[in-house]
C-alpha cells in the first residue's frame, strides 16, 4: 500500500515503522503534533490501513511487540555461532532498554515512585517466565524499608 500513500500518509507510515514502541505510548495528538499533521489525518490513515482507529493500531503494535521471542526468532539463525547468538541477544536487550528510555514519561515515573513510597504493602505477581522477575523485584525491594511480598506461578501459561 505504501506506493499508493499520499505524502502525509507516507510520513505517518515512516514514523510508525521507525518508532513503533514510541507510538504505543503516545496519544494521537502527540503523533500529529510531531509530524505536523492534523489528528484527523492520523485517524484516517489508521482507518485506511485497516484499523478502526488510532487505539486499535496501538493495541496491534503493542501485541506484536509483546509476542514472546519474536525478535530473537527472527534475528538468530541456525548457522550462527555461539558468539553471533550472544551478540544478537545483547543487541536485542540493549535495543529494548533504549526503546524503554524513549517512552518514559518523567511525570508518570515520578507519580509511580510516589505511589510506591506511600504504599503500606507492595505485592509482586509473576506468571510463567515472569515469575523470576517478580522474585527479583522482591529481592531488590527487601533492601529498602518497603513492605513487600511476591507470589509466583512458574508453570502457568499467561
Amino acid at each position: 500500500m505504501y506506493s499508493e500513500f499520499s505524502a502525509k500518509e507516507r510520513k505517518i507510515a515512516d514514523y510508525i515503522l521507525e518508532n513503533p514502541q514510541r507510538l504505543v505510548h503516545s496519544t494521537i495528538n502527540q503523533v500529529a503534533d510531531q509530524l505536523l499533521v492534523a489528528d484527523a489525518t492520523v485517524f484516517r490513515f489508521c482507518k485506511r490501513i485497516g484499523f478502526s482507529g488510532f487505539q486499535a493500531l496501538k493495541i496491534a503494535l503493542a501485541a506484536e511487540a509483546a509476542r514472546p521471542g519474536k525478535n530473537m526468532d527472527e534475528a538468530v539463525k541456525d548457522t550462527d555461532n555461539e558468539k553471533a547468538v550472544a551478540i544478537k541477544v545483547f543487541e536485542s536487550n540493549i535495543q529494548t532498554l533504549q526503546d524503554t528510555i524513549h517512552t518514559l514519561n518523567q511525570k508518570h515515573l515520578h507519580e509511580a515512585v510516589e505511589w510506591i513510597c506511600r504504599a503500606k504493602h507492595i505485592v509482586f505477581y509473576g506468571c510463567g517466565s515472569a515469575s523470576v522477575i517478580a522474585l527479583d523485584a522482591l529481592e531488590k525491594s527487601l533492601q529498602t524499608d518497603l513492605a513487600v511480598t511476591a507470589y509466583t506461578d512458574p508453570i502457568c501459561s499467561c
